[in-house]
């Protein structure tokens, strides 16, 4: 069986993408989340999913 553990997101605004997906996946939660660099540049970045996927979504897109 295959199964998808996460997906990367790129995105201009995380609180506005982390709604969307709140109503989207309700039994989902914010389950890390900080700050970090890559290619060059400060990004904060967020996880949010269950014990089994996620979607991992990082600022500056």
């Amino acid at each position: 069986m295959i199964q998808l553990e996460h997906i990367n997101l790129v995105v201009k605004n995380i609180p506005e993408m982390l709604k969307f997906y709140q109503t989207a996946f309700p039994h989902w939660y914010v389950r890390d989340e900080g700050e970090g660099t890559w290619s060059g540049k400060h990004r904060n970045w967020l996880h949010f999913g269950d014990e089994y996927q996620y979607i991992a979504m990082s600022d500056h897109g």
